[in-house]
């Protein structure tokens, strides 16, 4: 199924929000989805002088962030792949592509019936659209920190970003498995790297980095 990607003022629409997880890896969210509040919503864990306090903030606005529920985002702990799955979910309002009574199929060995995901249907429906692909070994690994390389093939895979330029990042071979997507992601103004000419594509992301990420994303798409 060919996913079509909303844009920004479709965004703003989008009525409910994801809670990550909390500490650590492996923790499930504490709020899955929360209807989206009148006023606007204020993390306590969020310096207000961060880069990414803009991001964090108009992503709580559009309900796509929620936090964890106590007035936290959760700011310096690490973003799962399962958490990762519910926000592009709830960025492409993924209801959207699929009929009410339409049966998941798990094609994944670590995603099954057992109430351990937190978000199994986002996680097959984003397969389905050929947003996800697994790990190649028949896992999803949906308690898995996400790292800067998945970041990148995600977002491409979402916003069908196209490489404008090769940033050149020192520690990305052209035969790096996502390599194409990192140059995406460079190329679009989602990510600059490191800071010293690297992306840093094992490196895991963290609940603020994904956001400014994710943020840049979705903006970087309303001016196509």
């Amino acid at each position: 199924m060919k996913k079509k990607i909303l844009k920004v003022a479709t965004a703003l629409t989008i009525m409910g929000g994801i809670g990550l997880s909390g500490q650590g890896t492996t923790a499930n969210a504490e709020v899955a989805v929360k209807q989206q509040q009148a006023a606007p919503v204020t993390f306590k864990d969020v310096p207000k002088g961060h880069w990414s306090y803009g991001a964090i903030q108009n992503l709580a606005d559009w309900g796509i962030i929620a936090g964890y529920g106590d007035g936290r985002f959760g700011f310096g702990d690490n973003v799962t792949r399962e958490q990762v799955a519910a926000l592009i979910y709830r960025t492409i309002d993924g209801d959207q592509y699929f009929d009410e009574d339409h049966e998941f199929v798990s094609t994944y060995k670590d995603i099954v019936d057992d109430n351990s995901i937190m978000f199994p249907i986002e996680i097959l429906a984003l397969t389905e659209l050929e947003i996800f692909k697994g790990d190649g070994s028949g896992n999803f690994r949906p308690k898995d920190t996400l790292t800067r390389a998945e970041m990148a093939q995600i977002l491409t895979e979402t916003f069908e970003l196209q490489v404008k330029s090769t940033p050149g990042f020192k520690d990305v071979p052209a035969g790096h498995w996502a390599a194409k997507a990192i140059n995406a992601v460079g190329s679009n103004g989602i990510s600059a790297g490191d800071g010293s000419g690297n992306f840093a594509p094992g490196m895991k992301v963290t609940r603020e980095q994904y956001a400014q990420f994710l943020y840049k994303a979705i903006l970087n798409d309303q001016q196509q």
